[in-house]
């Protein structure tokens, strides 16, 4: 009897282990930020129709995911799955919603805004620190070797100093892909994204990209610098 139950018991553990694992997987899978599209899809369209069209969206994700390139670096996967093809799915469905592709871009761009809000309030935390400049001139050439590595972005390093960090792309990993899927007009998306986010930055940097590869350039200048105060000194 006691092997019975042991039996039993194992079984149960078993059952309930594979249930969460089941359930951990399918979280896994569930497209970045979709729920926060849906529920603002819902403000506009209702809670029926928006829910059908995050499904579509949801579905349109699961496949561009199966048809996806692997790619060896880590970075690449990540924007590519968490970023990229989200944002691509999302259009593709609005742009069935839309008689025309600005107004599909338009709708796309506020959506893909909100999924900022992290970001943004990182980025804003640097309002509180002192010498924000100083810190964002550390902290933009690891990110960019770690996040934006040279196997999807090419970066020209033009200043590193103690009032500019300033470099130049000559090649995007996100235009790329947009383009070999048909859909390069979204491509500007994605860059507005970098303006909203540094929109954010303390009163004492100063951002500013004149150019991007995305629309029309043959290569994006990313520009931070430390502004002067009132008093003419640098911050």
């Amino acid at each position: 009897m006691k092997m019975k139950v042991k039996f039993w018991l194992g079984l149960a553990a078993v059952a309930v282990i594979g249930v969460l694992v089941g359930r951990r997987l399918m979280q896994a899978k569930r497209m970045p930020n979709i729920d926060i599209w849906q529920k603002e899809l819902a403000k506009t369209r209702g809670a029926n129709k928006a829910a059908a069209l995050a499904a579509r969206i949801q579905a349109h994700y699961d496949e561009l995911c199966a048809a996806r390139a692997h790619h060896a670096h880590p970075a690449l996967r990540e924007h590519l799955e968490k970023n990229i093809l989200p944002g691509l799915a999302l259009y593709r469905v609005l742009r069935t919603e839309h008689d025309d592709v600005k107004a599909a871009l338009t709708e796309t761009d506020a959506l893909l805004e909100l999924s900022m809000e992290p970001a943004k309030k990182l980025m804003a935390g640097l309002r509180h620190v002192p010498n924000a400049f100083g810190l964002l001139r550390r902290l933009v050439p690891p990110i960019m070797r770690s996040n934006f590595p040279e196997a999807g972005w090419k970066i020209e390093w033009v200043e590193n100093s103690s009032q500019s960090v300033a470099f130049n792309l000559h090649s995007c990993f996100c235009v790329d892909t947009l383009t070999a899927c048909g859909a390069p007009e979204l491509a500007p998306s994605f860059c507005r994204l970098d303006d909203v986010i540094s929109g954010e930055l303390a009163p004492a940097i100063s951002w500013d990209r004149t150019q991007t590869i995305a629309r029309g350039a043959e290569y994006c200048d990313f520009r931070w610098s430390r502004k002067a105060n009132e008093y003419g000194k640098a911050d």
